[in-house]
C-alpha cells in the first residue's frame, strides 16, 4: 500500500476549493466571508519542509508524514479509513487481474462526473481486461 500512497503523493488534484464562513486574517493577509480560497495540495506533497526530497519516488518513506489526499482537521474525508484500505486492494485486483488493460464503461455511465461543491470526481464506472 505504500506504493500506492507515494504514487498518488505525485498525482492529486490541484486545489481543495474552499469558502472563507468568517472575516478572518492568515500571516497578515485579509480573508472576507464568503471569499474562494484555493488551497493546494501539490504543493503540500512537494514541500522539503515536510517531506524530504519530495521529487524522489520512495515508497519506503516515514510513515509520520500527515496523508493530505483525504483533506485534515473538520474537513477530514468521512471515508478515510476505508479509502485507505480499499484503494490498494483495487489498484492490486486492477494490477493482476485487469490483463494490464482498464477502460471506461461504454455510454453515460462511463462518463466522468463531479461534485459541484468541491470539484472531485464523484463517479466514473470502469471494466477491466478492455
Amino acid at each position: 500500500s505504500r506504493i500506492c500512497w507515494e504514487a498518488l503523493r505525485f498525482d492529486v488534484p490541484p486545489f481543495l476549493k474552499r469558502i472563507v464562513s468568517e472575516d478572518c486574517s492568515i500571516n497578515g493577509r485579509h480573508f472576507e466571508k464568503g471569499a474562494i480560497v484555493l488551497l493546494s495540495q501539490r504543493s503540500t506533497f512537494m514541500d522539503p519542509e515536510w517531506i524530504e526530497n519530495p521529487m524522489v519516488f520512495n515508497p519506503h518513506r516515514k510513515s509520520d508524514n500527515p496523508m493530505f489526499h483525504f483533506g485534515h482537521g473538520i474537513h477530514t474525508c468521512l471515508g478515510r479509513d476505508v479509502a485507505k484500505i480499499a484503494v490498494p486492494m483495487v489498484i492490486k485486483e486492477i494490477i493482476l487481474h485487469g490483463n494490464g488493460m482498464i477502460g471506461r464503461v461504454e455510454g453515460p455511465l462511463g462518463d466522468m462526473t463531479f461534485n459541484q461543491s468541491s470539484d472531485y470526481v464523484e463517479s466514473l464506472k470502469v471494466k477491466l481486461g478492455v
